[in-house]
């Protein structure tokens, strides 16, 4: 979530969320070793999303930070997906009951999914114009050097360059 602030800039209203695996006392043996793995990897997970959400901020602009609150959104969301694929492996473990954490819409694990994908889609689109961008000047580029007599040759001693 996020608001306007005094000054007219967006300010996020939601704290960074805490994970402490190492408050969990228990034997971590008894759990499968992959789940246990999973499990340990998730701060690790963490502190990559709080460096990507930087990075995003470190080149975004007033007054709205729009690529740090999609980043934001993104990184949250799939740690949050992360976190409930293993909080119900972890109750197929031990025999508890489903969770509802999908029983409606607007529950978390759809909530998650719908920002996920909708994150997903946008940095596809992104993908595809960068790439449409990079051949046009690509092409352009190649058609000034045509134009100008300054054609592809390879470089080295044996093509009349000196080394």
């Amino acid at each position: 979530m996020s608001q306007m602030k005094g000054g007219g800039e967006y300010r996020p209203t939601t704290k960074t969320p805490e994970l402490e695996i190492s408050d969990i006392k228990g034997d971590w043996r008894t759990l499968p070793a992959l789940i246990m793995y999973r499990i340990r990897e998730l701060p690790v997970l963490m502190n990559e999303a709080l460096r990507n959400i930087s990075a995003a901020a470190e080149n975004d602009w007033a007054p709205d930070y729009t690529e740090s609150f999609q980043e934001r959104q993104y990184q949250y969301a799939r740690l949050g997906l992360k976190a409930l694929t293993l909080a119900r492996r972890l109750r197929q473990l031990a025999c508890l009951p489903g969770t509802r954490l999908d029983a409606t819409e607007w529950s978390a694990q759809p909530v998650l999914w719908r920002r996920w994908r909708l994150e997903r889609n946008r940095r596809y689109q992104q993908r595809i114009l960068r790439e449409r961008e990079l051949a046009t000047f690509q092409i352009a580029n190649n058609q000034h050097n045509q134009n100008h007599g300054q054609h592809d040759k390879p470089a080295g001693p044996d093509h009349g360059d000196t080394p």
